[in-house]
């Protein structure tokens, strides 16, 4: 399990990384405009983003590997 975890955390960052840092350099007002509300909020929606997406990440994985151990159990 906490093997899942770390993968599921490492392609979480991966996946919030790098379109973040692409949007930085190309269109870095856009960024900007997610902390015009205060860098509380911008952080939020960070934070939120990254929670969602870990989360998805982490059942992708999690449901991958259980189907993947027992396929006699599908029949």
């Amino acid at each position: 399990m906490s093997k899942i975890l770390k993968e599921a955390l490492i392609y979480a960052l991966i996946f919030i990384t790098i379109p973040t840092v692409i949007n930085l350099i190309f269109t870095p007002e856009d960024v900007a405009d997610l902390f015009d509300y205060g860098f509380w909020v911008g952080t939020g929606l960070f934070l939120t983003a990254f929670f969602i997406v870990f989360v998805l990440v982490f059942l992708v994985l999690l449901l991958k590997r259980t189907f993947r151990k027992s396929p006699e159990k599908r029949l």
